[in-house]
């Protein structure tokens, strides 16, 4: 599979990346995922990981889904309905800023143990005709996660980089991917039975 799409299934311990794994595949929820492969299905299918779909209730669904657990927040910007922002993967019907506002609303009821943001191309070309930077859109869609940062690190400028924090993992977070699906992948053609067997 694609390197980039493995970000994901390797903590899942579904391949060997040589970093770690540990990750329950239970405690993964995808949020407006639209582009999945057949392996990708399967586990979706199988109950194996919870998919939020883009649509009126995401943001219900998502509040039901992470139950109040810890999470880790990554989102890819191609998860927004092309032309939102420029990326280089372009999926249709994605998800609009008001829902990704929804849904970090959400999320910040929950402790929130970090954000991570990719995709963002921030050198735009001819082509976007967008008035505000990228990068803007995307904090003012998260600000109720950067809001959430500033309370929980007394002292930390939302503008500025927190320090990592430290913390257990027995907590079990929720890992919640916000992204289109081409590239939180698992490897073409695994075998989801292998999830059931290890227990």
């Amino acid at each position: 599979g694609y390197l980039g799409g493995l970000a994901l299934s390797g903590p899942l311990g579904l391949w060997e990346s040589g970093l770690g794994a540990g990750l329950a595949v239970a405690n993964s929820v995808l949020v407006g995922t639209r582009d999945v492969d057949p392996a990708e299905q399967n586990l979706v299918d199988e109950g194996f990981i919870e998919l939020v779909t883009v649509g009126p209730d995401m943001a219900e669904n998502l509040r039901r889904a992470i139950a109040g657990r810890p999470v880790y927040v990554h989102i890819d910007c191609d998860v927004l309905d092309p032309g939102v922002v420029p990326t280089d993967y372009i999926v249709p019907d994605g998800m609009t800023l008001d829902q990704l506002s929804s849904c970090a609303q959400v999320l910040a009821s929950s402790e929130l143990i970090g954000i991570e943001i990719g995709e963002l191309e921030t050198n735009v070309d001819d082509d976007y005709d967008g008035t505000c930077p990228p990068a803007q859109i995307i904090i003012a869609a998260l600000e109720p996660l950067f809001e959430k940062i500033t309370q929980e690190q007394p002292g930390v400028n939302a503008v500025e980089r927190p320090a990592p924090r430290r913390r257990s993992l027995r907590g079990a977070p929720t890992r919640v991917i916000v992204d289109n699906g081409d590239r939180v992948a698992v490897p073409m053609g695994y075998d989801t039975h292998r999830l059931r067997d290890s227990g």
